[in-house]
């Protein structure tokens, strides 16, 4: 399998710097861990175009080397005539970021690739991972477990899904 016959995963927050980096980060590490980076890999991108050419964030570099992961990349924005078509799953952080993905598919072709990343974590009250852009080091840290378990539980789904032939 080449490069180009992996399924992709994006992850998307509003300036892709924080949250939608370290998804990416922990997912990457998480299927080379697994096997899977022969069927499987990720990127990321932002709603905005606000920290276009950016370095994920100061803090969560901080927080993903003291778990052991490495964020890569620097940000993007959300490319609906790329990403779209390139991409197996399209996984935001939060409400905003998921009407403002879904309003570049006006004719609802791609709604199926589309989640919320908190659909993927076992705290059923929590609907959206929360933005530690300019917060405490605790709030980066918070946000981080909560994308460290969503990433494990995306990855058991996809893993159950390859095994069932999909």
């Amino acid at each position: 399998m080449t490069e180009y016959e992996k399924d992709k995963v994006l992850f998307v927050c509003f300036g892709n710097i924080c949250r939608s980096p370290a998804a990416e980060g922990i997912f990457v590490e998480l299927i080379k861990k697994t096997g899977l980076q022969v069927r499987l890999d990720a990127d990321s991108a932002g709603t905005s175009n606000i920290n276009e050419g950016q370095e994920p964030s100061l803090k969560m570099r901080q927080v993903a080397r003291q778990r052991g992961y490495e964020l890569r990349g620097r940000s993007r924005q959300f490319n609906p005539e790329r990403d779209f078509s390139d991409f197996k799953w399209i996984i935001v952080m939060d409400d905003y970021n998921l009407s403002s993905v879904l309003s570049q598919d006006p004719e609802k072709k791609y709604r199926s690739k589309v989640k919320r990343m908190s659909d993927y974590l076992s705290l059923e009250d929590i609907r959206e991972i929360p933005d530690p852009y300019q917060s405490s080091l605790e709030q980066y840290e918070y946000c981080f477990s909560l994308l460290e378990e969503g990433c494990s539980n995306l990855i058991d789904e996809i893993k159950a899904n390859l095994t069932r032939g999909g």
